[in-house]
């Protein structure tokens, strides 16, 4: 029962976590559109992942559409191997989404990365939108509370069998302390008391009468 109580507090807690953030402020400062092999890379810094859609007017034009987020004063872009690209857009849409407009050859074929504080870059492998992100994240975060939650079974276990081993081991020193005093006491020995004495006394043949007495008696 206490370690359903652990799970679910865990499972609680990162469910607000996660709520959190998407409900909290969401900045973007920093777009990075980077050449490789198989097309692009667009590499967004934002302070939590946000929900995406992706919209392609043609091969060489796209458009990144991120609700829940705002632009920062200024937004840093950074070009990576990327000869072929022609310009792009950051646009604050008002409506509390960002735009962000790329034009460069081929790059409908793109991946996009989060790039978030105090965490691994988050890939976005549906091309069209990340509306299940939240799910996707609450998944990861519930086999991270699994994960927790075992490590804290095994810690337990561990710790029951130390305290076992320690009460074990504690109960033989009691014995053995208890046998070594018996060993150890004085053996006492007590003497007849005084009446004993007595009674035994009057039980006893008096002086003289011996059995040549006794015999002579029964001869008369």
């Amino acid at each position: 029962m206490k370690r359903i109580f652990i799970l679910a507090k865990l499972i609680f807690i990162f469910s607000l976590t996660t709520l959190g953030a998407f409900g909290a402020d969401n900045v973007l400062s920093s777009v990075i559109l980077e050449g490789v092999d198989e097309g692009y890379n667009i590499t967004l810094k934002t302070d939590s992942v946000a929900k995406i859609r992706k919209v392609s007017e043609s091969s060489d034009k796209l458009t990144l559409v991120l609700n829940g987020v705002t632009s920062a004063p200024e937004v840093n872009v950074f070009y990576k191997n990327t000869p072929d690209a022609s310009s792009l857009i950051v646009e604050n849409s008002g409506r509390n989404d960002v735009k962000v407009h790329i034009k460069a050859d081929n790059i409908s074929n793109s991946n996009i990365i989060f790039d978030i504080p105090a965490s691994v870059p988050v890939f976005v492998t549906d091309s069209g939108s990340n509306e299940n992100l939240a799910f996707n994240l609450f998944a990861v975060g519930l086999i991270c509370a699994l994960a927790v939650l075992v490590k804290s079974v095994v810690s337990e276990k561990k710790e029951e069998r130390s305290i076992a081993r320690q009460a074990l081991r504690d109960r033989e020193i009691e014995l053995y302390r208890n046998y070594r005093n018996t060993l150890n006491a004085n053996v006492s020995i007590s003497m007849p008391s005084s009446k004993v004495d007595r009674m035994y006394s009057t039980n006893t043949l008096t002086r003289g009468k011996t059995l040549r007495y006794f015999e002579s008696i029964t001869r008369k």
